[in-house]
Order: structure tokens, then C-alpha cells, then sequence
């Protein structure tokens, strides 16, 4: 593929992980000409993603919108990628994302109990941050991710007693919504 048609991420960024998440067929300019999918990662999921909170325009942003992804993936492919930082401080050598992605799928057992991998976790956190009530462009609800990737990386990596309290307390908030009614409400 012809370099010149690729975008690049911005001088001010010395790493951008939009660069690394995209391939090369869908960093090519003609991208930002298409629509964007029914199925496609969301400004604020991308700003996330980025992390530079840089409200200029970036290009690689708006091809990230472009591409056909499922959210919960891409959010957990930024947890692990998250994680391969950790371990590399753990073990003091570069971590690939393979190896993390490695680490985070295993099943760990502790004091003779199986605690559940890191993947099993962010399923569980994943769900357990899902509100309905966002109305869609064609009036119909739709769900929508009410915590950060940070916050859900936050409660997936701590101790295991964190880690129950914030499944306790994300169940409780989740409740408590839903008693709410917020669809009523979004839609009055």
C-alpha cells in the first residue's frame, strides 16, 4: 500500500495506539470518505482509546469510527495491551500483547480457590456496566457503557477482595437503575 495514502498519527502524539489498533487498509485516506457503520466503535470509546484527550482534528480518530468493531472488544484489546505494560514492569522485559493476552486468559488458583481469569472478569465487569436507555438515530433503545476502560482495567487488576466489592457495588448500581426507569425517563 502507497505510504503517502496512509494516515499517520499527529507529530504531538509519540505513540498512538489508534496507529497500532488499525491496519493498513483501514488507515488509508479513502476511509474518511466512507460512512460510518451501523456496527462501529463510538467517539467516546475512541477518545478513550486514544488517551491524549487532544481536541484537534485527528484523522486516525476518525477512522477508527470507520471500521466494523464490536466495543467490547476493542475495549478489552486496550485492557490487555494495558496489562502487557504492568507485566512488563513485573518482569522487568518488554511484553508482547500475545504474552499478555496469554496471562490474561489464565485461570489462576489461589489459597486452593479458582479465581477467575482476567478475561472472565472483564466479561463480568463488561456486562455489569451496561445501561440501557440511549435512543439511537432511529428512536430505538440501545445500550451504552457507563464505565471507562480505565476503571473497568482498574477493577479488573486488583487484589481479589477489590475486585468482589466492585462486582458488588457495579450489581448494586446496576439495580439501582433499572428502579429508575431511565428509559421513561430518556424518552419524556
Amino acid at each position: 500500500m502507497d505510504s503517502e495514502n496512509l494516515i499517520k498519527k499527529l507529530e504531538i502524539c509519540d505513540y498512538c495506539r489508534c496507529e497500532k489498533m488499525l491496519t493498513d487498509a483501514q488507515r488509508n485516506r479513502e476511509v474518511l470518505k466512507k460512512p460510518i457503520p451501523e456496527n462501529h466503535i463510538h467517539r467516546e470509546l475512541v477518545e478513550q482509546i486514544c488517551g491524549k484527550q487532544y481536541d484537534g482534528v485527528c484523522e486516525m480518530k476518525y477512522a477508527m469510527e470507520r471500521i466494523n468493531c464490536n466495543e467490547r472488544v476493542a475495549a478489552q484489546n486496550v485492557c490487555v495491551e494495558m496489562y502487557s505494560y504492568d507485566l512488563a514492569k513485573k518482569f522487568n522485559r518488554p511484553i508482547s500483547f500475545e504474552e499478555s493476552s496469554k496471562f490474561w486468559s489464565k485461570e489462576i488458583e489461589y489459597q486452593g480457590k479458582r479465581i477467575k481469569s482476567k478475561a472472565e472478569k472483564y466479561e463480568e465487569i463488561w456486562n455489569l456496566g451496561l445501561r440501557e436507555g440511549i435512543l439511537d438515530t432511529n428512536r430505538k433503545k440501545k445500550e451504552r457503557q457507563s464505565l471507562s476502560i480505565w476503571y473497568i482495567y482498574e477493577i479488573i487488576v486488583a487484589p481479589e477482595e477489590t475486585y468482589q466489592l466492585a462486582v458488588k457495588l457495579q450489581k448494586k448500581l446496576q439495580n439501582e437503575h433499572k428502579k429508575r426507569d431511565s428509559i421513561e425517563m430518556l424518552v419524556a
